[in-house]
């Protein structure tokens, strides 16, 4: 049987200071710049897009790199 609970558990959050790689994590922070979309063409001769960004927190901050769409 399932039923309800009254806990909360609050989400748990990496700081970027803390960052490591090939990790699944979630982070809370600012994107505080956007740059604008560029067009290229992939391997494969399609067209897509890339944008940079960057994220903060109060620890650090990390450099996006988001492809496509």
């Amino acid at each position: 049987m399932i039923e309800k609970a009254n806990v909360r558990y609050p989400p748990l959050f990496t700081e970027v200071s803390a960052l490591q790689p090939d990790t699944t994590i979630s982070v809370s922070g600012t994107v505080y710049d956007i740059r604008s979309a560029r067009e290229f063409t992939t391997r494969k001769g399609a067209q897509s897009w890339v944008r940079n960004a960057e994220f903060r927190d109060e620890s650090g901050t990390i450099h996006l790199v988001l492809w496509g769409g």
